[in-house]
């Protein structure tokens, strides 16, 4: 049982639980691997932490302390249970929480623990170990729905040539089955491409040139862009990446024309403006980076856990699967994708990618390499 030093008086806080019994606690809640954290459910206040609790990032900090309040309030046992948050980065981390009261204490403030061990990676292996299944079953069901799709699609357009004295609702109902159906065969060939993602076949690529093509088939695939701004910022020079570049100009335009429709639908003072800013390697990480800001309405803090979910989507007639696919191509590079808020007030997603010439050293360095 912990007393508390220096006599009867119930005190609160740290202050509370000095002495031998603190020493011993504080250097069991030390020793652990995991972030570890004591609180004080009187006050509801953290009073140690232990150095890998201290060492996560801010925001995870205090979502891990939020919900182990939340559960130490609502229980008088040893619960456990899987949290999961986003990071300033984007990143969706898990964490196997628990927590356990200590006690009971005669004198002094009701106590509890919190251990929060980060299974993020574990709980990637196992979807990882599904994927190949779901990827499977999915290719049957696309080359299953494939034929009747484009029959519906050819059919709807013959019937269009066939009957040109059409009136405006028929020639209205046509289109519209032609237009479904090939909806529906975009979304099929986006699902098949993130349930089983090709491989990347990398070659040293110019970024910068890479950047300008995604910037002008972006444009003239949305005509209400022609309302936006959109700058490329970059050193002069190629700048060369190790990608593939098929997968990453697939990547750049998921990216570039979701931030030119939110553009298109912001309330920026300076006007409707897309930037896309293209820095050269970092020699001590080997990445390049491309980032692109818009000045739409930014994004949601309750969206931002989802933001990367598949068909996870506040456009109208999105699909929720471009930033999934996007992320997707980005990290089986060996890459990351991150998301901030950008100065402007609208989102800022920024893609690493592996520079050309350049491989990791064994000491966590870099180190220069010629690439043929």
């Amino acid at each position: 049982m912990l007393q508390p030093h220096g006599g009867p008086a119930a005190k609160s806080g740290p202050e509370a639980i000095a002495g031998p019994a603190w020493q011993m606690l504080r250097a069991l809640l030390d020793g652990m691997p995991d972030p570890a954290t004591l609180f004080d459910l009187d006050t509801g206040r953290a009073i140690h932490a232990n150095g890998a609790a201290r060492a996560l990032p801010a925001e995870v900090r205090c979502f891990l302390n939020r919900e182990a309040l939340r559960d130490g309030a609502g229980h008088d046992r040893r619960l456990g249970r899987v949290l999961e948050c986003v990071d300033a980065a984007g990143r969706t981390r898990a964490f196997e929480s628990t927590t356990c009261r200590i006690g009971p204490i005669a004198v002094g403030p009701r106590l509890m623990t919190h251990v929060a061990r980060d299974v993020t990676a574990r709980l990637q292996d196992r979807e990882d170990e599904r994927l190949p299944s779901v990827g499977v079953m999915t290719a049957g069901l696309a080359h299953e729905l494939r034929t009747p799709l484009t029959s519906i699609s050819n059919g709807a357009r013959a019937l269009r040539d066939m009957l040109p004295d059409l009136d405006g609702d028929g020639r209205f109902v046509v289109d519209l089955i032609a237009k479904e159906a090939g909806r529906a065969a975009t979304l099929l060939a986006d699902v098949l491409s993130l349930a089983r993602p090709r491989l990347p076949r990398v070659a040293p690529a110019d970024l910068r040139r890479l950047v300008r093509d995604a910037v002008a088939v972006a444009r003239r695939s949305r005509p209400e862009a022609d309302a936006v701004a959109v700058e490329v910022v970059a050193e002069a020079g190629a700048i060369e990446a190790l990608i593939d570049a098929d997968q990453v100009m697939q990547a750049l335009l998921n990216i570039i024309l979701n931030a030119l429709e939110a553009s298109a639908g912001g309330r920026s003072p300076r006007g409707p403006r897309v930037t896309v800013r293209l820095e050269p390697p970092d020699r001590a990480a080997g990445l390049c980076r491309v980032t692109v800001l818009d000045t739409g309405p930014g994004i949601a803090p309750e969206d931002r856990p989802r933001l990367f979910e598949p068909f996870f989507s506040r456009k109208r007639g999105g699909t929720g699967l471009g930033l999934a696919i996007t992320r997707r191509i980005v990290e089986v590079h060996g890459g990351r994708l991150e998301v901030q808020d950008a100065p402007s007030g609208g989102a800022a997603f920024t893609l690493y990618l592996p520079a050309a010439g350049w491989r990791a050293s064994p000491d966590g360095g870099s180190a220069e390499e010629r690439t043929s």
